[in-house]
């Protein structure tokens, strides 16, 4: 076996191994205290953390340098081995990384917040022609400032808005609402 290409495939592996344990940490950090504690990091932004990132670029640098000593007649069955059996704990181990970052237990604080954001996302979609305008007075009433996710209704209800567009067509005489 080739002891500078084995050296190679363990210090690599070492390294996705050490990012592998890094996001297995993140999904479990959290911030607040008591049942205002919440996930520092939602799922989303784990799967695209740049920690995430260098998993897949460093595995695909390892497969991209196998190809080329195997291309070039200079991958002996030793090193292909340890390649082979390396990448296949590392696939599983990312398989177990991926399901755990999915399937997390929610703190009592995330659900509340995800119950509020499902709801305001019906309202907005589904009921916006008598909500938008009740939401717009209770606004200028600056109750909205002490609710808390006022400042989540605000941008909300301008994107609502921003969303509205009612055009006029002369040759048929009538409007057109483009959200129907």
């Amino acid at each position: 076996m080739d002891e500078g290409r084995h050296g190679y495939l363990e210090a690599a592996f070492g390294k996705i191994n050490k990012n592998i344990n890094k996001l297995f940490a993140m999904k479990d950090e959290t911030v607040g205290w008591w049942i205002f504690e919440s996930h520092k990091y939602t799922s989303a932004a784990l799967l695209n953390s740049s920690e995430y990132e260098r998993i897949q670029s460093t595995a695909e640098k390892i497969a991209s340098d196998i190809s080329n000593w195997e291309q070039n007649g200079q991958l002996d069955m030793g090193t292909k081995r340890v390649y082979n059996t390396n990448r296949d704990l590392l696939e599983n181990r990312i398989e177990r990384l991926q399901d755990a970052i999915k399937n997390r237990e929610q703190t009592w604080w995330d659900s509340v917040k995800e119950f509020f954001s499902n709801l305001w996302n019906f309202v907005i979609k589904i009921l916006p022609k008598f909500v938008n305008p009740l939401l717009k007075m209770i606004d200028k009433t600056g109750l909205l400032d002490f609710v808390p996710f006022g400042k989540e209704l605000k941008e909300k209800m301008s994107e609502a808005d921003s969303k509205v567009r009612i055009k006029f067509t002369p040759k048929e005489d009538k409007f057109i609402d483009e959200n129907e």
